[in-house]
């Protein structure tokens, strides 16, 4: 049987229900006699024998017989067949329980008088008990028995009704995604009753408690209760879960916000109690957080920032920046970083510290950091026409990695350009590793073959650990500029930067520092023994345009006036 669970319960009460209630019974207006047929005997407590018209108007409720005597009266007028339907009910002698009928009934006429009326009778008790279950499979989760979110919803407008402060709490729980895939969904669904049960039994009672989604929970109370709520919240899921022999430690993310005080509807509530939980999910693990109105400044900065930079594809408002990278002891340029920077039709060059993040979060990344590599190998090519060896350094976005198709674009860009792999580098960072390791690997071993190299970029400002050092393969090591800002004046700095030199030495890697502004820093650099390097004191990051005349020459004329080439896949 398919359909929707409501479907599927409706049609087997229906079903089960004309097994047991649906009779046949027929009148004779000539004797007066009402016959029941099988079922009917057992469940209106009638014997096998007809039944005076008397009898049966007994049995009828006295608020109904006006109405019941009214649609017989239709039944018999005039001289032709017709069809009637009522609804009464009928007090059973036996019990003296009252039964609510349905009853459709035909009338068949001979020579223009009535012989006889025929129908059916069920009683209509089953749809009552049947509109129950659908209204509770309706306003609850059929897992958990805990209310869903439409039954919550309704509940929660009932208590705003009423004029209550409301404080609403909603919790995700961490990792769940994990636990679904390495035990199963079934460990996971068990999982999701194991909690359910604990929040029940373990916050006030009077708290109400949702499963809205998924293995998100909601809860509502009166908001004098709600910072002790959330506590009772962690409490309730502190003890370890049993789930199918082994121990889990479950946390769980927590949004809350208020009613009225933060809001002005139900709708409103769920809303900003969200954005306190998706602020919580990016915090860390555990970590809850309530509402503030910066939040939502926060989510429509992000929604405008996304819409500009859909446009920004579109209307090519990209171009590419290129910043030297130099030997630090003669000065002489060895290659150029490509650094994006958007045009912004109002707000000016932006830099991507003010867009990367949406930007590499969202679809269009892949063709944006394709349109890079195109437009850096384009470029590289000519910076190098007259005998140059720069080596061009471009960063990518993990999504290339995840769509598996880097290797071939990469490849297809260096003959395109006739452009050696040699003189290509590939920047990546710590995330873009962690997110995807295996495929990561594969491909840059693979480009690695062909002979481009692997920047490990701003190494020293994440969680990166010597293993992958040794697992990935990377030919040298970024050092990130907050270390290179206080060298001059910090202990640790200077130490992290010797530390990551002596790493470089014992894996064999290159290692280049950025951000240096001042003689000072480079000479510091130099004693401990980096030699390439790369920040303002050597040069800005420029465009084409104006960089080529320094290091190669005149720009061609079809590359001056198609800087901004349109996007693709490829």
């Amino acid at each position: 049987m398919t359909g929707t669970t409501a479907e599927i319960v409706q049609a087997t009460v229906d079903k089960e229900a004309g097994k047991i209630s649906l009779a046949m019974w027929e009148y004779d207006p000539c004797t007066g006699l009402i016959t029941l047929f099988k079922p009917g005997h057992e469940l209106y407590r009638a014997g096998n024998d007809p039944v005076r018209e008397e009898h049966f108007w007994e049995q009828v409720h006295p608020a109904d017989r006006e109405a019941v005597a009214s649609k017989r009266d239709q039944l018999m007028a005039g001289n032709e067949t017709c069809v009637r339907e009522l609804e009464f009910r009928i007090n059973r002698p036996d019990t003296g329980q009252t039964i609510r009928v349905s009853v459709t009934a035909q009338s068949f006429f001979v020579k223009g008088r009535p012989a006889r009326i025929m129908g059916v009778i069920k009683p209509i008790a089953n749809r009552c008990q049947h509109q129950q279950q659908l209204d509770y499979l309706e306003n609850h989760d059929p897992l958990t028995g805990l209310c869903n979110r439409a039954g919550f919803m309704k509940q929660a407008e009932d208590l705003r009704g009423r004029g209550r402060k409301l404080g609403l709490v909603l919790m995700d729980l961490d990792g769940f995604k994990r636990i679904n895939d390495s035990l199963g969904y079934t460990a996971g669904d068990e999982l999701l009753k194991l909690v359910a049960a604990r929040l029940t039994s373990q916050l006030d009672s009077k708290a109400l408690i949702s499963r809205t989604s998924g293995d998100e929970f909601a809860c509502i109370v009166q908001e004098a209760e709600l910072d002790k709520t959330i506590k009772n919240i962690k409490k309730a899921l502190t003890s370890l879960f049993i789930l199918g022999g082994r121990l889990l430690q479950v946390s769980a993310s927590m949004g809350a916000a208020r009613y009225p005080a933060d809001c002005s509807s139900i709708e409103s509530l769920f809303r900003h109690a969200d954005l306190a939980l998706n602020e919580a999910r990016a915090t860390a693990p555990g970590y809850s957080r309530f509402y503030s109105p910066q939040l939502t400044t926060n989510i429509q900065h992000q929604q405008k920032l996304t819409e500009e930079l859909h446009r920004a594809v579109l209307e090519k408002q990209f171009e590419l920046f290129y910043q030297p990278q130099v030997d630090l002891e003669t000065g002489r340029f060895i290659g150029f970083e490509a650094l994006l920077r958007w045009h912004h039709p109002t707000r000016g060059l932006l830099t991507p510290a003010h867009f990367i993040e949406p930007l590499a979060g969202s679809s269009w990344a892949n063709a944006v950091g394709n349109w890079i590599i195109k437009t850096a190998c384009r470029d590289a090519a000519i910076m190098n026409r007259n005998g140059n060896n720069f080596r061009f350094a471009v960063n990518i976005f993990s999504q290339q990695l995840r769509l598996g198709q880097l290797e071939e674009h990469i490849l297809t860009q260096l003959e395109e350009h006739n452009l050696p792999a040699e003189l290509l580098e590939i920047e990546i960072t710590e995330n873009i590793l962690l997110d995807q390791e295996e495929k990561a690997i594969n491909q840059l071993d693979a480009l690695r073959e062909k002979g481009c190299s692997i920047a490990f970029d701003d190494y020293g400002t994440g969680y990166a650990s010597l293993s992958m050092l040794k697992r990935f393969p990377i030919d040298r090591l970024k050092i990130d500029r907050s270390f290179i800002r206080n060298i001059a004046d910090s202990r640790e700095d200077t130490a992290i930067v010797e530390s990551i030199m002596k790493l470089g030495k014992v894996f064999k890697l290159g290692v280049i520092a950025e951000g240096i502004e001042h003689s000072t820093q480079r000479h510091l650099l130099l004693q401990q023994g980096c030699t390439t390097g790369q920040g303002y004191l050597f040069g800005h990051p420029q465009p084409l345009s104006q960089l080529l005349p320094t290091c190669a020459g005149t720009l061609p004329e079809s590359v001056l006036h198609d800087s901004l080439q349109p996007f693709s896949g490829r």
